[in-house]
């Protein structure tokens, strides 16, 4: 079995006499660096057929991503899934001016989910 969890989960399950008893190893994942956030996120768009959204994340923009994830994937992901739900916002409701990323789009996608107060 491969289980993964926050560590301080994993030190509370793996204390459990269930599983104190069995054989087991514990790898420790580290922060994305730049290079493997940048690959995400071209596979990501490109899997998703969002050629356009991926083509228009610059290296400025795909920096500023990274900055604000710190390198957590979890954080990388919770920004892409905002922006992402920002730009189909405004694709419905025909706003122009937010239907290409932008540094004020990353910011406002940053904000709405919960990572920077505003």
């Amino acid at each position: 079995f491969i289980l993964a969890m926050h560590k301080m989960e994993s030190q509370e399950i793996l204390s459990e006499p269930h599983f104190r008893s069995r054989p087991h190893k514990v790898y420790e994942v580290g922060r994305l660096s730049k290079r493997e956030c940048i690959h995400y996120i071209e596979e990501t768009f490109g899997a998703l057929g969002l050629i356009e959204v991926k083509e228009s994340l610059s290296r400025k923009y795909i920096h500023t991503l990274y900055k604000h994830s710190r390198g957590n994937f979890r954080r990388l992901k919770k920004i892409i899934y905002h922006l992402l739900l920002i730009l189909h916002t405004a694709h419905i409701q025909n706003r122009k001016k937010f239907q290409k990323v932008s540094k004020c789009l990353l910011t406002m996608a940053v904000i709405d989910g919960g990572l920077l107060d505003a």
